[in-house]
């Protein structure tokens, strides 16, 4: 005798139904304030109109959310490709001495609050800038960097210190900045570190280093997210267990 169970949970197309209702998967683009969002399984060019293969250095990195592009115009500065050895198994970006990429706008994250997430690795000593205003006035330019031995997301001297994490570990790091002392960033599951950083946006930003470029990343990329807004309560728990899910990393 054939039995049926129309309320059981049954997979329809790229659909989940219960009950005979459609849901749709939790992905980043369901959230408004995310704005721009870089991934290395996508939109990573060599030059213009010619995709990455493995080994290539990188001109432009198109985004999946977002219209804008990070660019390197310099070839010497250019980080490169590798379709290997990434987060679950997936491509990744290598910044080395000197490279760095700057978004081709500039940006729209012009002021607080805004919130990045980033998919990083440090394969040996965490060092340099990951994330800085390239077009923000001297002394009050936003970023998250490592130096001494500890994480610092700041503008001057402001804002909050986290101990490095571990070398050679993929994670996700994330950083809100609020305009305010509610400021925080971490990394991993672990507690978050608060501290105000004052309320500079991002005009322009750059990836992989400083305006002097005197602080250059030397580490992997797989992601890059910004939202212009802080994401919290379910969305922040939702994309959270995104990022696990989908690069494998302790969120």
């Amino acid at each position: 005798m054939r039995r049926r169970f129309p309320d059981l949970m049954r997979r329809a197309g790229s659909r989940w139904r219960t009950g005979g209702v459609e849901s749709t998967p939790f992905h980043p683009s369901q959230i408004a304030a995310v704005k721009h969002f870089w991934e290395s399984d996508s939109g990573v060019l060599e030059a213009t109109a010619d995709p990455a293969e493995d080994t290539d250095t990188v001109e432009f990195w198109q985004p999946t959310i977002g219209s804008l592009d990070l660019v390197q115009s310099t070839a010497g500065a250019r980080p490169q490709y590798l379709t290997a050895g990434g987060p679950n198994g997936k491509p990744q970006l290598v910044f080395g001495t000197g490279d760095y990429m700057d978004d081709a706008g500039p940006g729209s994250i012009s002021a607080t609050p805004f919130h990045v997430f980033l998919v990083i690795s440090q394969p040996s000593t965490w060092v340099n800038c990951f994330l800085f205003d390239s077009d923000g006035p001297a002394g009050t330019r936003a970023a998250v960097w490592h130096d001494s031995g500890v994480m610092n997301q700041f503008q001057s001297t402001n804002g909050a210190t986290l101990a490095a994490p571990a070398t050679a570990t993929w994670l996700l790091l994330e950083a809100c900045f609020l305009g305010s002392a509610s400021s925080y960033m971490r990394f991993g599951a672990g507690a978050a570190a608060t501290g105000n950083c004052g309320n500079t946006g991002w005009a322009g930003f750059r990836l992989g280093g400083n305006r002097a470029l005197t602080r250059t990343l030397n580490g992997n990329v797989a992601a890059f997210m910004i939202a212009d807004a802080q994401i919290s309560g379910t969305n922040l728990t939702n994309l959270r267990t995104w990022f696990n899910t989908e690069y494998g990393v302790t969120v």
